[in-house]
Order: structure tokens, then C-alpha cells, then sequence
């Protein structure tokens, strides 16, 4: 097993957890628009799995390709969401169901090529920011919601910039 697998099958078993009353089936393809989906209370609900090597609280935000994000919007879900779980056992999800191309500025950032996979290269990507605060928190082994996460991660990511100056 390679290590997209590895990360593909660990996003996949954390998903489940986190959202375990939702019965996700997944894709097969690697390059597949989306990771996971399901029928759940009248509603097809898509995905896009992350699994991040870092703590919540390292980055204020994450990233979503902006071709990711229109391949995603394409599709008639009645729902979209991202998802990034993080080694801190938090996972983060965005609903990008409604979003527009007015709701954000594109930016081009040198990237990883890959989320996973062993070999480290780096590509410019078109990506759109994806702010920590405007997601919803769960712990992932428990999916329990945690809205005071929002906060005391406010707290940490200014003391965070502030010791980096």
C-alpha cells in the first residue's frame, strides 16, 4: 500500500467518525471529483477528504484548488463539503454548497503537487482560502461538535503570529 492509499483509507475511517450517523460510501478513483458521498435524510451529500500532517492550530486556514472547487461545484449535490482532519484529532468541515465565485478571491500559492504520496514537489496552485473559523469543529475520533475550539484557537493562532515577528 502507498502512501496516498494510506492517507486515502485514514481519511475515509475519519470521516466515518466523525459523522457516524451518515452511511458514506466512497469513490474508487484516484482522481475522482470527490472522495465520499452519501444519501442522508433526503439529501446527497458530497466530499473532499483531507488528512492533514499538522495541528489545527498551526495554520489559520487551508486551501482548496480552485479547480477542485468548481469540479465540486459541477455535481448536483444537495450538499458539498470539505473536510481536513488534523493530527490534534479536530477535524474541520466547510460547507461549500452555496458559494459563489463572488465569495472569494482566487490566489496563486506554491503548493505541494500532492496532499500525500511520499515525494515532495511543488507546483503553483490557484487556490481560495478556507478560514479555521468559519468551520464547523469536531473531534474526529468522537465527532463531537466543539464550538469553544473557535475560540481558544483564536487565542492560540495570535500568540502563534505574535512569536513569529
Amino acid at each position: 500500500m502507498n502512501e496516498f492509499e494510506k492517507y486515502e483509507i485514514d481519511g475515509r475511517e475519519k470521516l466515518k467518525s466523525v459523522f457516524k450517523n451518515v452511511n458514506w460510501e466512497f469513490t474508487a478513483g484516484q482522481f475522482d471529483p470527490y472522495d465520499a458521498y452519501a444519501n442522508h435524510k433526503n439529501k446527497t451529500i458530497i466530499a473532499e477528504i483531507k488528512t492533514r500532517n499538522y495541528d489545527l492550530y498551526e495554520y489559520p486556514n487551508c486551501f482548496i484548488e480552485v479547480k477542485k472547487l468548481n469540479n465540486l461545484l459541477k455535481n448536483e449535490a444537495d450538499e458539498i463539503i470539505y473536510v481536513s482532519h488534523f493530527t490534534n484529532n479536530v477535524t474541520a468541515t466547510w460547507n461549500l454548497t452555496n458559494l459563489t465565485n463572488e465569495d472569494y478571491t482566487p490566489q496563486m500559492i506554491w503548493m505541494n503537487k500532492t496532499t500525500a504520496g511520499g515525494i515532495i514537489q511543488k507546483i503553483e496552485k490557484e487556490v481560495i482560502e478556507l478560514n479555521i473559523v468559519d468551520a464547523d469543529l469536531r473531534i474526529t475520533t468522537t465527532g463531537e461538535k466543539r464550538e469553544y475550539l473557535t475560540q481558544s484557537m483564536l487565542k492560540a493562532l495570535q500568540l502563534y503570529k505574535e512569536n513569529k515577528k
